[in-house]
């Protein structure tokens, strides 16, 4: 358990120096694909990495009210920020929740958006 990482995609325990297991992966997971979704870098406002890790330390995560996302994907988000690892779903239950859900975005949909822009 090194604590690499890049601190804007690290679990709060990773961020605190404190033993982790593979749910830290969910969590980091979780925040690419918030930022695939919202087209926004998590946690931009902070001018330091000092206030950034303070700030998710307290609680603060990216947010995920959003009306264009499916119901299922806010909440395996939401389970997948949680403080406690314990709470976060694993990897399986996580993409479950993604297949089951039409914010993933098939090829064809992709290649017409691409072209839209």
């Amino acid at each position: 358990m090194s604590g690499a990482g890049t601190p804007r995609y690290c679990a709060p325990e990773v961020l605190k120096s404190q033993p982790y297991n593979e749910s830290v992966d969910v969590y980091a997971f979780s925040i690419v694909l918030h930022e695939l979704l919202s087209l926004k870098r998590p946690y931009k406002g902070y001018a330091t990495k000092q206030a950034f890790v303070e700030a998710v330390l307290g609680g603060e995560r990216p947010c995920v009210e959003n009306e264009e996302w499916p119901v299922r994907v806010k909440e395996a988000m939401r389970a997948a920020f949680s403080e406690q690892h314990s709470r976060r779903p694993n990897l399986d239950e996580f993409i479950d929740a993604l297949g089951s859900s039409s914010c993933i975005l098939s090829t064809k949909s992709c290649r017409q958006n691409a072209r839209a822009a």
